[in-house]
């Protein structure tokens, strides 16, 4: 009974699960682009590899600074697929804030869009 219990709370399952039943379906729209399950999850799947690929894992903080676009809910389930704590910081913020975040976090990576940077 447990294991079906803890199978249900598993959020990385789920999304797999999600994914494999409505793989055709969509999952996200942004804009005038429409985003499959498939496409969702195999794109949380890359980014997790590759933040694996960057020595990030089970414990560590990675920090999300994003707008609501298709990325953002592909960085947190990539972040949460390895075992990896999401730190979200909001785009609004300016240096001051964002450094106090990443500092008092001890985020070991952040998801930033180039323009955001600038």
């Amino acid at each position: 009974m447990l294991n079906k219990i803890q199978s249900l709370c598993d959020l990385n399952t789920s999304i797999e699960h999600s994914a494999l039943s409505n793989y055709s379906r969509t999952a996200v729209i942004h804009a005038d682009r429409r985003y499959s399950y498939k496409e969702i999850y195999n794109s949380i799947l890359n980014l997790a590899c590759g933040l694996q690929k960057l020595g990030i894992g089970r414990g560590d903080r990675v920090a999300i600074m994003l707008p609501n676009i298709p990325l953002f809910p592909i960085a947190y389930y990539a972040i949460l697929q390895i075992g990896a704590v999401v730190v979200p910081i909001n785009t609004m913020f300016r240096e001051p804030e964002i450094h106090y975040i990443l500092e008092d976090s001890e985020s070991l990576a952040i998801i930033i869009r180039d323009e955001i940077l600038e």
